[in-house]
C-alpha cells in the first residue's frame, strides 16, 4: 500500500522590511485604476449601413469623424454595462445602437423627437455638446 503524503499548506510570507509593497494610491490600485479608466473611455467602431448613411443624410445629419467618435465612445459605455440597445442623444438628434452588432440602427431627427417612440432601450446616454 502507498504512503499518504501529507500536503501542507504554504509558509506565510512576510514582506522583508524596507521593500516597496504595492498598495493604495501609486501602487497596484492606482495602475489598475488607470487600466479600468482606459477600459471605460475606449471607442468602439460603430458600423453605419448604406440604407442607414441614406437616412442620416435625409435628417440632415453630417456623420463625421468626430460624431463617430462619440457614438464609439457610448458604444463602449454601452458594451462594457452589457447593454443590448441604447440612445444616444447628441445636440438635435437622437441616434439608436444596436451594441452587439456594433451597428447604428436608427436616427430621429429634430423634427421627429415629439412624435417618435423606441421600444426596448436598455440603455440612454445624453452627450454634452462641447467636451
Amino acid at each position: 500500500m502507498d504512503s499518504l503524503h501529507l500536503i501542507q499548506p504554504p509558509k506565510k510570507v512576510e514582506p522583508q522590511k524596507g521593500s516597496l509593497r504595492p498598495s493604495g494610491r501609486g501602487g497596484v490600485g492606482a495602475a489598475f485604476a488607470e487600466v479600468l479608466a482606459r477600459a471605460v473611455a475606449r471607442r468602439e467602431p460603430v458600423f453605419v449601413g448604406a440604407e442607414m448613411r441614406g437616412k442620416l443624410d435625409k435628417a440632415g445629419v453630417d456623420w463625421n469623424p468626430e460624431l463617430e467618435s462619440r457614438m464609439g465612445e457610448a458604444m463602449g459605455r454601452f458594451l462594457q454595462r452589457g447593454n443590448n440597445r441604447g440612445l444616444v442623444v447628441h445636440e438635435q438628434q437622437a441616434f439608436v445602437l444596436s451594441v452587439p452588432e456594433r451597428e447604428l440602427i436608427d436616427v430621429v431627427s429634430h423634427d421627429d423627437l415629439g412624435t417618435t417612440i423606441i421600444d426596448d432601450i436598455d440603455a440612454f446616454a445624453l452627450l454634452a455638446k462641447d467636451l
